[in-house]
């Protein structure tokens, strides 16, 4: 009897690459594995494109100022997308090849109304429900009300179902990703269930995050994202699916205020409901405390990978601080030797960017060559690695 060897897939391996002003960065073939870190995509059409079946692992890489997408992926694709920078694109990660987004701006500001589960006992025949649309009699508002028990009983059903599936075969993570500036952060489209966790979907034009379709990303559980400043809606549920997206930090504390950023069931009964409580305050250094109540200041210290990591002629790197006190961020090369201090004041608790040009000290060009920026602020120290190409 001949055995006949089990066939495997071919996998790249691509890392410190540059990659600009291309129709597609890279695109690899459907089934192809990528293992792919500290690469940079500026400038292209679209980025990296991945067609599907395929398991990737995408880390530290930089998507700047692609035209449609910085990383756009097709259906059946697993692995990690970790502590990338994705800004300025017209998406930041597009799931499932969903070309065109439609940017619905129909039916704002509506009124918002939190679900009900038992129907009131007792009902005057003046009694009426505001609805959206019009306002109900006591009989329709009854049928009203047992349809969104209904829903809302199907809703979770559909979704303990689908969280323990994700628990048991996870597809793809996002994590420590730092999406900012693009006309939408990120895209699940299809019937794509991305687990997002660990980063900053902040400031984006139009949508933090657009689900379409079938798709039904889980935002939620050990979810502790950022998420808000889009222009138009920090999370847009266009599906009949429910979201989960609890213990997310929304910009505020303020629970009426993060509900009118989200549009889902409550603005369009047609659509699922966007489950966002308990909230969580952005405070990772006392271990996330969740509450519903008044707004707090993030507390957390962090510093953000370089971007864009590689670069050429100046790069950012965005901190925070969860103590006011003295802080110091330094350029050291490979050798530990001090070639630029950028920061060395005393800061307030915040968000803080500052920029490095390549430079020394004494303003002198520095070569091409692998940097480490340091910053110290208390008892917190973090390191993260830039590279420098002339």
């Amino acid at each position: 009897m001949t055995f006949m060897p089990a066939m495997t897939k071919k996998e790249r391996n691509i890392h410190y690459f540059k990659i600009e002003y291309a129709k597609r960065g890279l695109a690899l073939c459907e089934g192809e594995n990528l293992s792919m870190k500290e690469c940079a995509f500026t400038n292209n059409e679209t980025g990296l494109k991945l067609r599907g079946n395929s398991d990737v692992t995408v880390k530290d890489c930089v998507f700047k100022g692609n035209t449609n997408s910085g990383i756009l992926l097709g259906e059946d694709i697993s692995g990690t997308i970790k502590d990338d920078s994705l800004y300025d694109n017209g998406v930041g990660i597009n799931i499932s090849q969903q070309q065109e987004l439609l940017h619905s701006r129909t039916q704002m500001g509506a009124t918002r109304v939190t679900p009900t589960i038992q129907a009131q006992s007792k009902v005057s025949e003046k009694d009426v429900i505001l609805s959206k649309q019009n306002i109900l009699t006591v009989e329709e508002s009854k049928t009203e009300m047992l349809k969104q028990v209904q829903h809302d009983i199907i809703q979770h059903m559909v979704r303990n179902d689908r969280d323990r599936a994700n628990v048991l075969h996870p597809e793809l993570v996002l994590k420590g990703l730092y999406v900012s500036g693009n006309n939408t952060g990120i895209l699940c489209a299809g019937k794509s269930t991305p687990q997002l966790k660990e980063s900053k979907i902040i400031n984006n034009m139009d949508y933090g995050v657009y689900i379409t379709d079938d798709a039904e990303p889980n935002l939620g559980g050990s979810g502790h994202n950022y998420i808000y400043g889009s222009g138009t809606y920090d999370l847009y549920n266009n599906t009949p699916n429910m979201i989960m997206a609890k213990k997310n930090y929304w910009g505020t504390m303020d629970i009426d205020s993060v509900e009118s950023h989200i549009y889902d069931y409550y603005d369009d009964n047609s659509l699922g409901v966007v489950e966002i409580e308990p909230l969580w305050n952005g405070n990772k250094a006392v271990g996330g405390t969740m509450s519903s109540g008044e707004e707090t200041t993030p507390v957390v210290y962090f510093l953000n990978h370089p971007s864009p990591n590689p670069f050429v002629n100046k790069t950012i790197i965005a901190y925070s601080i969860a103590k006011p006190g003295k802080v110091t961020l330094n350029i050291y090369d490979i050798s530990g030797r001090l070639i630029k201090t950028l920061v060395k004041e005393k800061k307030e608790t915040g968000f803080y960017t500052t920029k490095w040009n390549g430079c020394d000290n004494n303003n002198r060009k520095v070569a091409t060559s692998v940097y480490f920026a340091r910053l110290t602020a208390g008892d917190y120290t973090s390191v993260k690695k830039v590279i420098l190409i002339r």
